[in-house]
């Protein structure tokens, strides 16, 4: 069970007693799914046949037996509540999470990542930026290129990243993105589309003692992304650029 299904389920859990409630008030308020399922429940017992032989005494006997069952009534009211309601997400139900970027362990750097791509165009950027347990901007960079999809980029942006890294003596390293497809394909050696780049960045990871790379959502990686644009939207040529200071107006605190 993936961590947002397990903090959806744990959501509807704690909603239990309040959909118990609800399922009562179903029940009980008409016009209601309770008096819905009544006719419904109706129109089955009109559809048993009755003796061919058609007469008054007959007909008062069908009548006499026809049954409205309520505890059947009841239990459909209950699962319609309890499906429709219970184990669909409601607004209620739903958690909001506040992500950001947070500063690296003591004695440690921080690379940030990030990989922006139009199809259209095969165009594509790539940015990071490298920060201490201060939140002190050691580096950033960025730089235009040509590729062939969004993952090719991130890829690329990690790897210009711990190139970086080992040259300046950013380590000890640890690593975050908002792509979980780069942390899964750096651990499938299955997979060819992408062998070139994975090649080097495993090669570049092992020189670095592989440092973690941990996921983080893209509030948490705002400026990465601001630079991955910033390369493929206006960027004049594939020049590979680097900051030593934030760009004006970029908060890269996150």
């Amino acid at each position: 069970m993936t961590e947002s299904h397990q903090v959806t389920a744990f959501a509807n859990f704690k909603s239990f007693p309040r959909t118990c409630v609800k399922s009562v008030m179903l029940i009980l308020k008409p016009p209601s799914i309770f008096s819905l399922t009544i006719a419904q429940n109706f129109w089955n017992q009109l559809n048993i046949p009755i003796s061919p032989v058609v007469n008054d005494h007959s007909i008062v006997n069908w009548l006499l037996t026809f049954p409205i069952s309520i505890p059947t009534v009841i239990a459909r009211t209950l699962e319609y509540a309890f499906t429709g309601k219970f184990l669909s997400s409601t607004p209620s139900d739903k958690i909001t999470i506040h992500a950001r970027w947070k500063p690296p362990p003591h004695g440690l750097y921080k690379l940030n990542f990030d990989g922006s791509f139009s199809a259209p165009s095969l165009v594509g950027g790539l940015g990071g930026v490298f920060r201490d347990e201060y939140v002190n901007w050691k580096m950033g960079f960025y730089q235009q290129h040509q590729g062939f999809n969004a993952t090719s980029m991130e890829l690329l942006a990690l790897l210009r990243g711990i190139e970086l890294a080992y040259h300046h003596k950013f380590v000890p390293l640890a690593i975050e993105t908002d792509s979980t497809e780069v942390i899964t394909l750096l651990t499938d050696y299955s997979n060819s589309l992408y062998d070139s780049l994975l090649s080097s960045c495993r090669y570049w990871l092992k020189k670095l003692q592989n440092p973690p790379i941990n996921h983080n959502f893209r509030d948490g990686n705002k400026v990465e992304h601001h630079l991955a644009n910033e390369a493929r939207t206006t960027s004049t040529n594939s020049n590979f650029v680097m900051f030593c200071s934030p760009l004006t107006g970029v908060a890269f605190g996150e």
